[in-house]
């Protein structure tokens, strides 16, 4: 896969060790939710945002080892297929496996006005944020399992996580399996499904 270098343009440090890097590249324009790239070392990374000039990159702590930015980065040109649009008028279930919060954030950063649902978001260990309670109630989701994230909570967006790890208030386990305990007790029957996968 061919890579090019490109200028890092901004860094966060965000909580447990994750990274967020904005890049100045040619093709941020045509960038959709749902589109990676691929690193140094062939890692895929799902993009979190863009505008005319910029992506920006959610690097977890294991491709932060990987490649260690400095001041340039070197990444393939846009992979992957968009998300698909949310249907304002149906039920959408966004199940976000490891690693694929990035693309989960892009698409309500852009479609948010649309959406009528909820997201379910899994982790191997842990987020890039520190989880909040939250102050949604979502039936069928079992009553200990009350974690979210705060931006999420801030947009008024129904949100639950899962983790390997376990911490407070976030379900201990995979995301399918507690996404699977929700559609096993919900009575909504009209579902839009939106899985987003991880990449490696």
């Amino acid at each position: 896969m061919k890579r090019n270098v490109f200028h890092i343009t901004d860094k966060e440090e965000l909580a447990n060790r994750y990274l967020r890097l904005k890049l100045s590249v040619p093709f941020a324009a045509d960038a959709l939710a749902g589109n990676y790239v691929t690193l140094e070392g062939n890692a895929p990374c799902y993009l979190m945002s863009q505008n005319k000039e910029e992506i920006e990159l959610l690097l977890s702590p294991s491709l932060r080892d990987l490649i260690q930015p400095a001041q340039q980065l070197a990444i393939s040109e846009l992979q992957g297929f968009p998300l698909p649009l949310p249907q304002k008028q149906q039920f959408t279930l966004v199940i976000v496996e490891p690693e694929g919060l990035s693309a989960c954030l892009f698409y309500l950063k852009k479609f948010r006005a649309d959406f009528n649902g909820f997201i379910l978001i899994g982790a191997e260990e842990n987020f890039p944020f520190l989880p909040c309670p939250s102050r949604q109630l979502i039936a069928g989701i079992p009553a200990e399992v009350i974690a979210a994230v705060p931006l999420l909570e801030d947009w008024s967006i129904p949100n639950r996580l899962a983790s390997l790890k376990e911490i407070p208030g976030v379900f201990h386990g995979q995301v399918e399996t507690l996404a699977e305990i929700w559609e096993a007790r919900t009575s909504i029957h009209d579902i839009q499904k939106i899985s987003i996968p991880r990449l490696a």
